[in-house]
């Protein structure tokens, strides 16, 4: 089977009939072994899905310039001895990681 490129552009000025022809196919739809053939030459028709680590995505709710501004005024805190202020920001943090995740 020859690996057929065509441009939109071209696809729209084709009929109906000269696509079938173009594409080896017909309004009745693919022979078994045309369907075997074009699924071992072009894979199947599906999307792969990308696995992310969980722990990967939960840490990156604290990577950006949002969460790096409320990481700074923890720290700022804690440097200050501003324990209470500390615990609710980094509480307040941690929320907002869990409820993104």
């Amino acid at each position: 089977m020859n690996r057929v490129l065509i441009d939109l552009s071209e696809i729209k000025k084709l009929s109906i009939q000269d696509l079938f022809k173009k594409f080896s196919s017909s309004q009745e739809g693919l022979s078994d072994s045309s369907v075997k053939e074009r699924v071992e030459e072009y894979g199947l028709n599906e999307i792969s899905e990308k696995k992310v680590n969980p722990i990967i995505k939960f840490l990156s709710y604290f990577w950006g310039p949002i969460p790096w501004m409320i990481e700074v005024a923890a720290i700022l805190s804690a440097i200050i001895n501003h324990w209470e202020d500390f615990w609710v920001i980094f509480v307040l943090l941690l929320l907002n990681a869990t409820v993104g995740f």
